[in-house]
């Protein structure tokens, strides 16, 4: 003798409510029964989606959207292309080595401070011995960097 639960909740004539009920079955086997549940079962219809799910929803599609955009944007940019170019008059100007005349008892340390008040004055010396020697003299052009 076996016992099954019996959940259809349909006949002949279409979908009825009512609760499972216990059948007594004659020379049942003590095979599991498989719980089928019909379409108009309460676990079966869809939940209510709260507020904050669709607010995440939204924020995601409008991120998404976003990105395409700046991909987009991106593309079209990187398609039309621009180009850089340097005015020749400045870019001639900064290749062009600038120097100063050295002035009777001026040394290295004194034309540092003197190009560049604000800046590392040590670090400007060495760079003014590295372009000139360790020495120089009244009247001699000093290269500055």
């Amino acid at each position: 003798m076996a016992i099954a639960l019996d959940y259809r909740s349909f006949d002949s004539t279409g979908p009825i409510r009512r609760a499972p009920r216990l059948t007594v079955i004659e020379g049942g086997s003590a095979t599991p029964v498989r719980r089928v549940r019909s379409a108009s079962h309460p676990s079966m219809r869809p939940r209510p989606v709260s507020r904050g799910v669709y607010a995440r929803r939204r924020l995601a599609a409008v991120g998404l959207l976003v990105a395409i955009l700046a991909v987009a944007v991106t593309a079209v940019v990187g398609a039309t292309g621009s180009r850089a170019e340097a005015d020749r008059t400045v870019a001639g100007a900064a290749m062009e080595p600038q120097y100063i005349i050295a002035q009777p008892g001026d040394t290295l340390w004194a034309i540092a401070q003197r190009i560049a008040p604000l800046a590392n004055t040590a670090d400007l010396v060495d760079e003014l011995v590295r372009l000139n020697g360790d020495q120089i003299a009244a009247g001699q052009q000093v290269r500055i960097p």
